[in-house]
Order: structure tokens, then sequence, then C-alpha cells
């Protein structure tokens, strides 16, 4: 029964319907490895991921960011407020371990501002009060043992989704990532994660990558170029109608 489960879940994260295509913004900066005693030294500087965060929010507006420095450590359903009547819930999938983290850290992720942030070991979602169009995040020690880790975001409405994979995979342990997209085309108003094993291909529900998730942001989407143009245009065709409307 579980191995169903497993592959189902697994179906429903990578063998989905795109409906558009994402636009993703990805910075990397390694980290310094593992220690003997197993400890996992953070980073005191990522410069490679602020670049990306920069440029993903040069394509925002309404930008909110959000820590968990407001959230009980321990807690496995934390809710975070970005205003404006949006909220993100997160929830672990089966009896996965993901809780808020705090000073002194036991697992392998850590924050990027403050002292809280989200560890995860296995499968989550974060549920949205309303749809939004943009995510990003920083991502500590992800993908540091051999998995990929998939990102599905999904309108329970409309039933439209996509998959995104947040690789690379076998990076130095404490690594930290940034990792934010927008799609012009579909809001969405849950996100699951979920790793993967590389060589076989099977969710890892239970012993999986321990990693930390901070500094959580939304936004509205500028329109390209073209996408204003053809909105002029249309917004011109309009108007011409109407002139030769009243002229008839």
């Amino acid at each position: 029964m579980k191995k169903t489960i497993i592959m189902t879940l697994l179906t429903l994260l990578i063998a989905t319907t795109s409906y558009a295509t994402p636009l993703i913004f990805s910075g990397l900066d390694l980290g310094n490895g593992e220690e003997h005693s197993g400890f996992v030294p953070p980073l005191t500087s990522w410069p490679n991921s602020e670049t990306a965060e920069t440029q993903f929010f040069s394509n925002l507006n309404n930008i909110v960011t959000v820590d968990f420095e407001d959230s009980s450590p321990g807690d496995s359903s934390p809710t975070v407020n970005f205003g404006s009547g949006i909220n993100a819930t997160f929830s672990n999938l089966w009896d996965a371990d993901g809780y808020i983290a705090t000073l002194p850290f036991d697992d392998d992720g850590y924050p990027i501002s403050g002292n809280n942030h989200w560890e995860s070991l296995g499968p989550f979602m974060i549920d949205f009060s309303e749809e939004i169009s943009a995510f990003g995040f920083y991502a500590t020690d992800l993908g540091d043992v051999d998995t990929i880790t998939y990102l599905k975001y999904m309108n329970t409405f409309t039933g439209a989704e996509n998959v995104i994979s947040l690789g690379p995979n076998n990076l130095d342990a404490g690594s930290v990532k940034y990792f934010g997209f927008y799609d012009l085309e579909t809001t969405f108003n849950r996100i699951a994660i979920a790793t993967v094993d590389a060589g076989q291909n099977v969710l890892l529900k239970y012993e999986s990558d321990w990693y930390g998730i901070d500094n959580i942001s939304v936004g509205t989407p500028i329109p390209e170029p073209t996408t204003m143009l053809l909105l002029g245009s249309g917004l011109i065709g309009l108007a011409g109608f109407r002139r030769k409307f009243r002229k008839s």
C-alpha cells in the first residue's frame, strides 16, 4: 500500500500537464562541506544567491518577503503573513518531518536572516489563502546527497499545474541556493516540494535530505514588453472600433 501511495505522488509531482512556462531565477553558493563531527558550518555570505534574488525582484512589483521569526520553534504547520490578505501555511505530507528550527540547530539547514527557519525532511506543501503568480525562497544545505528535489505549483480551483526541478544534486554540504519563479499565464495557490532519489527515481518519504527554507517572497510579475505591446494594440483596436461604431 505504501509503495502505491509513493508512486502516485511521484506521478503527481513529475508526470503532470504543463500549462505554461515559468520564468526561473536561480543562484548557487557552494558550502564548505560537512565536518568530521557531522556539523555543517553555515556560510556567512551568498553573493550568487543574492544576485538571483535581485534579478527576480527586478521583474516584480508589490514584493513582500517574510521569515519565520514570528513562528514558534517546533511548529510543524506554521502560517506566515504577507499582508494584503495573503497567508501561507506549511504542512507535512504523510508523516514527513518538517518544523520550525531555531538556534542551536540539530539538523543541516540554517537561517538566512534571524534565528528561525523551516527545516524539512520529506515532502511538504505550502497553501496560500490567495492566488499568486510569483514565489521565491532561499534553501540551505539542499541537494548535498544523490537526490533531486522538485517543486510543483498548482491552482486547486482550475487544475492548472507545473513542475520545476530545484537541482543540481551532490553539492557540498552547507550550500545556499536562491530559487524564484513567476508565471504570467498561470496563478497558483499551492506548492508541493518533494525529494526523489536520483538513481532509482523513487520518492523519498522518510529518509531524505535535511535542508532549510527561509526568506520566502511573493510579488506581482511585471508584464513583458511583448505582453504590453499586445495589450496596447488591443486597446488601440478597441478605440478604433468604438470610433467606427459611433460614425455608423
